[in-house]
């Protein structure tokens, strides 16, 4: 029995992959922002991630949000809920962290793994913490999924938990 559960979820992997269209030699790993596939997507995703760091420090949330594509289907998910929608996502980094330096912090993103998913899609895992002198640091890990418009990569879909 034991054996039969492993190779089925063995199968199970496989045919997620294969739906997705993701070979082996489609994932990337970037340790400290290194790489050796796909260099096009690691440079233009990790780019854009680090432009949103640089933002954050900066207190420039509008900077920081342009990552995020404009829909109204682009979701964020954490502990606290779902945001749908670009508005909605605004509205709840301005409620959360403000939009100036002071009340936003230091962001690290850290830790980051870059994977395409065809020529459109990629997605990136990584660490984030959030240092702020009025209170404990927050850290965590994120997913993002990014898709590739015509402006370039945006992000259409952010999991982050802490």
């Amino acid at each position: 029995m034991l054996l039969r559960m492993i190779f089925a979820t063995l199968a199970l992997g496989f045919l997620a992959f294969g739906v997705c269209g993701v070979s082996a030699k489609d994932s990337i790993a970037i340790s400290s922002g290194e790489s050796k596939a796909d260099p096009r997507t690691v440079k233009e995703v990790s780019g854009l991630i680090k432009m949103q760091e640089t933002a954050w420090n900066k207190g420039d949330l509008k900077e920081f949000l342009s990552a995020y594509s404009r829909s109204k289907d682009v979701t964020y998910v954490s502990s606290n809920g779902l945001c749908r929608g670009f508005d909605a996502i605004e509205q709840r980094y301005q409620m959360r962290y403000g939009n100036n330096k002071s009340t936003m912090g230091q962001l690290f993103l850290t830790d980051l793994e870059v994977t395409s998913l065809g020529d459109k899609n990629a997605l990136c895992i990584g660490k984030f913490s959030v240092v702020h002198h009025s209170h404990s640091p927050i850290n965590g890990r994120f997913t993002l999924i990014f898709r590739r418009a015509k402006e370039g990569w945006r992000i259409i879909y952010d999991h982050s938990s802490i």
